[in-house]
């Protein structure tokens, strides 16, 4: 007797299968990490104790010493149940652990959302666990809820049409960023101004516009780096960034608007809407908890431009790493050039050509 078979329905639920095995697999590996290394420098222990004070009733910047914004210590205070939970080493890990998993998924189901594919998503997902494992370097950190806001921002702006609450949302998230680390959502916001006049028409304002948010997309770090400029590798740093900026503004120069598009400046309003909604709840939460707002001033704004002067990493840039990235840019204007010369066999021949080359560099 002959029974039947679904060929389609078995492989669905292979797929299915294999999925679960492997985040059953990162989720083990990663509780096995995560409760298996400590760092010297112990800045996970300041930082739960500073989460400890806060949950406990203590004002945070006056009576709580922190460079960190209010809405991490927010976040951190759900998380335990305003109080509930007790701040310890085994709860710090766990959350980490749960934001470097969150983080993972964000990222897959954006590759998988780009690419149509289960198997891109399956290896994006490896090779961003793999290498957010650096979150384990500080459990607990502010840097480990900061990356799970910028995957669930690239996340939200990349699912359609930048509908009303969708704008409200990016708005919201690049708010709270900017509530951790300022300089993190200065970068947000920028990035969500591209966006933005990206919709607009090819007219004056659009060119304008673009000609703007590009010279802020250069500056912008200049300013963070100016009081280190001075030294080498600062600059070295500096002009990496510059350029590596470039095939990205040149990119966006050429995206063409939507169909139908229009001047319109509701969707900004939609951003500053939701930006400032979760400023006001957040400050104003942190107000009423007893913090002063000079202090709150001087953590969030102030204080980060003296910070940088006496705590900064940038010893591994030199002008190896500029020389790598000019190579680089080089070849992408050439692969540019022959892309818009009709030459497009040359030109994704070069580009293999590029990367084996590249990547064999940064690897010696």
């Amino acid at each position: 007797m002959n029974i039947p078979w679904n060929s389609a329905r078995t492989s669905g639920l292979q797929r299915r299968a294999l999925g679960v095995a492997l985040w059953i697999t990162l989720a083990g590996i990663g509780f096995l990490r995560v409760f298996s290394g400590f760092s010297d420098y112990d800045d996970e222990g300041i930082v739960l104790l500073t989460i400890k004070h806060f949950v406990a009733g203590h004002p945070l910047y006056d009576d709580v010493y922190t460079q960190y914004g209010p809405c991490f210590y927010w976040f951190a205070s759900a998380l335990t149940g305003f109080g509930r939970l007790a701040v310890t080493h085994d709860w710090g890990r766990l959350i980490t652990l749960g934001c470097w998993l969150v983080s993972t998924a964000l990222g897959s189901c954006w590759v998988a959302d780009r690419t149509k594919s289960k198997a891109w998503a399956a290896m994006a997902a490896v090779l961003l666990f793999a290498n957010l494992h650096a979150m384990l370097n500080e459990p607990m950190h502010p840097q480990t809820v900061c990356i799970v806001l910028v995957f669930a921002l690239v996340t939200v702006a990349s699912r359609g049409p930048l509908i009303p609450r969708r704008r409200l949302a990016l708005g919201a998230l690049a708010a709270a960023l900017a509530l951790i680390k300022i300089n993190l959502g200065a970068f947000a916001f920028l990035g969500l101004a591209w966006l933005e006049v990206l919709v607009l028409p090819r007219d004056l304002w659009r060119r304008g516009l673009l000609a703007g948010l590009t010279a802020a997309s250069f500056l912008l770090p200049l300013l963070l780096f100016r009081p280190l400029l001075g030294l080498v590798s600062v600059r070295c740093y500096a002009e990496v960034f510059c350029l590596g900026m470039v095939p990205l503004v040149v990119f966006l120069w050429q995206a063409r608007p939507a169909e139908g598009a229009r001047l319109s400046w509701t969707g900004g309003w939609w951003l500053g809407l939701g930006a400032a909604m979760t400023t006001a709840i957040v400050i104003g939460w942190t107000l009423a908890h007893g913090s002063t707002l000079a202090a709150l001033w001087h953590t969030l704004v102030t204080r980060n431009s003296s910070f940088v002067k006496n705590f900064q990493s940038f010893d591994a840039f030199d002008r190896y790493e500029v020389l790598v990235t000019m190579f680089s840019l080089g070849g992408f204007l050439l692969f540019q050039s022959w892309q818009r010369q009709g030459k497009a066999v040359q030109a994704q021949r070069f580009l293999l050509v590029l990367r084996l080359t590249i990547g064999g560099i940064v690897f010696l």
